[in-house]
């Protein structure tokens, strides 16, 4: 992007135009061969020329706000920036925002990471973006420092995989412990969530804050991807034997057609009414909108196929885990209602 606005524009009002989600990775002033990485609050004059990461819509929005695209191309000069990406697989890293990290690689080495990759998506390095273990990210910096800037990052492959044991077991006990609490009802009646419902609980705020003290309290993306498809199968396997000693029952006793055709019409008209409510009403796209039927209908079946028709795609983890907690206790809510009146 060249510099046209002729009272000139600084980095922070380019940010500000792309709503913080931008980076804006290099600098070369009007007139100078030498390419820098600038500052929040550096000045650009008409004639500089940045390279700005972000989705179209933001970067048509900086564009908007104080330049045009260029036909310089600052990535293709790398004598004195350059880039590469880079695992994260330092513990102590893990669990910070990517302003923390990029605080620390500006002070030793003036670099800075634009983007990060976790999974199959690739996105800006949003300032509060949480870091995890097996993140891949890509560092623009001096040339002569990437070597010690990915040593300090780690840029190994055990990132992937790492798991923190005692996290792990201090989030099931705790969630454990949060699904049997009993919650008084009006009456003499009591409510606990259950231990499914309790460690979930717990996941999103141990998820959400990714480090305490020095113990990383969020699973790496492969990690958690395998133990997702694990459990899933564990779930199947022992919902599919305790309804398989009773299959024959269900044939004989006459009612089964029944139960199969409630069971399809309940759930074509949730699965309907939520796609009409959501994509139509609301706007979400048809990704999301697929990750919360699946968690509407709190059903990890349908998350699992979902992942694999769209290449595990992070909107449908979004929309899943929105509504998923949600749907689940308002199902044991009802579930302890019905119970009480029966």
């Amino acid at each position: 992007m060249q510099i046209t606005r002729k009272e000139g524009i600084s980095i922070a009002d380019l940010l500000a135009a792309g709503n913080n989600e931008i980076q804006v990775t290099r600098l070369r002033r009007v007139g100078s061969n030498l390419i820098i990485i600038p500052g929040y609050l550096d000045e650009l004059n008409p004639g500089d020329v940045v390279t700005v990461v972000g989705t179209p819509k933001d970067l048509d929005a900086v564009l908007l706000a104080g330049g045009r695209e260029s036909p310089q191309i600052l990535d293709d000069d790398r004598h004195d920036l350059d880039f590469r990406r880079i695992t994260i697989s330092q513990h102590q890293l893990a669990g910070k925002t990517i302003a923390q990290v990029n605080n620390a690689l500006n002070d030793r080495w003036g670099a800075r990471i634009s983007r990060i990759r976790r999974g199959d998506e690739d996105q800006v390095a949003n300032p509060e973006f949480l870091v995890e273990l097996g993140d891949r990210v890509r560092v623009v910096g001096p040339a002569g420092h990437l070597k010690a800037i990915s040593k300090y990052l780690g840029d190994s492959s055990h990132g992937l995989t790492d798991i923190n044991p005692v996290a792990l077991g201090l989030g099931l006990a705790l969630g454990i412990l949060l699904g049997h609490i009993d919650i008084p009802l009006p009456g003499e009646a009591t409510l606990n969530l259950g231990a499914a419902a309790g460690v979930l609980l717990v996941a999103l705020v141990m998820g959400r804050i990714g480090r305490i003290g020095k113990m990383i309290t969020a699973l790496p993306h492969s990690a958690n991807t395998v133990l997702a498809d694990l459990g899933l199968l564990l779930f199947l396997a022992q919902a599919g034997t305790n309804a398989g000693g009773q299959i024959a029952g269900a044939f004989s006793s006459g009612a089964w057609w029944k139960i199969l055709l409630l069971g399809m019409l309940v759930t074509t008209i949730v699965a309907v009414g939520i796609a009409l409510v959501m994509h139509r009403m609301l706007g979400n796209g048809a990704t999301k909108t697929a990750g919360i039927l699946a968690g509407a209908q709190t059903q990890p079946a349908i998350l699992a196929f979902v992942n694999n028709r769209t290449a595990a795609d992070t909107r449908v983890a979004l929309g899943y885990t929105l509504v998923y907690p949600a749907a689940m206790i308002s199902k044991i809510l009802i579930t302890h209602s019905l119970a009480l009146l029966g």
